[in-house]
């Protein structure tokens, strides 16, 4: 799909995050936030309690994984959390998407395509929370807010999806170009996510190992693993 037409439901999304979802009058000791997973409720707790800021309503990144849901998967999703005195970065990643928060510039980005979303996440209780509309429509996964005698009710589905391991797949598909300049700057930049450039050579970070060894017999590409993967995406810069 055209990376203009999916920015239009993403927009329109983050405008009705703040104009229709309306924080309840009460104090936020007096409200209860239930949160539903396909329909599975989970506990109140710090890692399920959604919270509104500027008139946004946020979940903790944990209410999209299965880690953290009793083995609940809403989406094929996987994560990367790096958080150091200069790199404060959340990144949730499938085999073909990975939207990444950082939380130190307040920015918010798809890192394949480098499309940018006018979104952010936030801390609390030490947790990155992410604005659960604008995630919901990033991933494709159905979203609901209703208030009801108890509190309310956050509900999240995803009826259609195929449940698989995206880490797997990911380490299955993704690989590292180790190359001199020269051989770099030989390479399209589409086919590269991330490179890295030091004295020694260069690096890519590449999505498809095997595409990449047809168009590119001559250069040598290698199995990467998720560690080096998330340091291209946090350190890496664009071709």
């Amino acid at each position: 799909m055209d990376l203009k037409k999916r920015m239009i439901p993403l927009l329109l999304a983050l405008v009705l995050c703040g104009a229709v979802f309306v924080p309840p009058a009460s104090s936020a000791s007096s409200t209860v936030y239930f949160t539903s997973i396909n329909d599975n409720l989970r506990p109140l707790t710090a890692d399920t309690m959604p919270t509104w800021s500027g008139g946004v309503l946020y979940v903790p990144y944990t209410v999209f994984l299965a880690q953290y849901n009793g083995g609940f998967k809403l989406v094929d999703v996987d994560y990367s959390y790096i958080h150091t005195s200069t790199t404060h970065k959340l990144t949730l990643y499938t085999l073909q998407q990975m939207l990444t928060f950082d939380l130190k510039n307040g920015t918010c980005r798809e890192e394949i395509s480098g499309e940018s979303y006018p979104a952010q996440a936030i801390m609390r209780n030490g947790i990155p929370y992410l604005p659960v509309v604008m995630v919901c429509n990033f991933f494709g996964l159905d979203f609901s807010y209703t208030a009801f005698s108890q509190g309310y009710l956050v509900r999240i589905n995803n009826d259609s999806v195929v449940l698989s391991d995206a880490k797997d797949r990911i380490l299955d598909n993704y690989g590292r170009l180790a190359c001199t300049v020269a051989q770099l700057n030989s390479v399209a930049p589409d086919d590269l996510i991330r490179v890295r450039r030091s004295s020694y050579g260069c690096e890519g970070l590449v999505a498809d190992r095997a595409a990449f060894r047809r168009r590119y017999p001559e250069l040598l590409v290698e199995r990467t693993t998720l560690e080096d993967i998330m340091l291209f995406i946090a350190k890496g810069e664009a071709q």
